[in-house]
């Protein structure tokens, strides 16, 4: 049996998808969940100095992206036809260049930065997050399974549903 190791903050973020697949297909995993008290102490020891990273059987995956990947390839929620896994994962970049788009905002809002929380809500969230949107509605409008891949289920679609 391998053994997984997730380990990521303890809140949903960047490894929440990794965790969802793993649920998705009932396999045990080491949730170790990082407190950011403990966080710097850690980050000398973590593969990059940034999470989330995977342990399987003792080798690690660093990269979030890389770690979903590695999962839905094991339990299936990739397509089988590459054209299509290829419109799926050009969902997902849409959805990452989303993700810098509102990060400003976001950073506000986590009160790691100063700003005007509401101005940037109305001129950088929105905006960035009806554009998104309406293309993944676009996609899922097409698609004959209501996923983003015709083929049914798959890791981008946790990835959109996740925020």
């Amino acid at each position: 049996m391998v053994n997984y190791k997730l380990y990521y903050f303890d809140i949903r973020g960047a490894g929440e998808v990794a965790r969802m697949i793993f649920h998705y297909a009932n396999a045990p995993f080491d949730d170790s969940r990082i407190s950011q008290d403990d966080w710097p102490k850690l980050k000398p020891s973590t593969p990059t100095g940034k999470l989330p990273y995977l342990e399987v059987d003792g080798k690690t995956l660093p990269e979030s992206g890389a770690i979903f990947r590695f999962l839905a390839r094991k339990y299936n929620l990739v397509s089988s036809d590459d054209w299509d896994n290829a419109q799926m994962e050009s969902a997902v970049e849409y959805f990452k260049d989303f993700l810098m788009d509102i990060r400003p905002f976001f950073m506000v809002y986590m009160e790691r930065a100063e700003g005007d929380k509401d101005d940037l809500y109305k001129n950088t969230y929105l905006p960035a997050a009806e554009k998104v949107y309406g293309r993944i509605g676009e996609i899922l409008c097409k698609s004959t399974s209501g996923f983003l891949a015709n083929s049914g289920l798959t890791w981008g679609n946790y990835l959109n549903f996740n925020f």
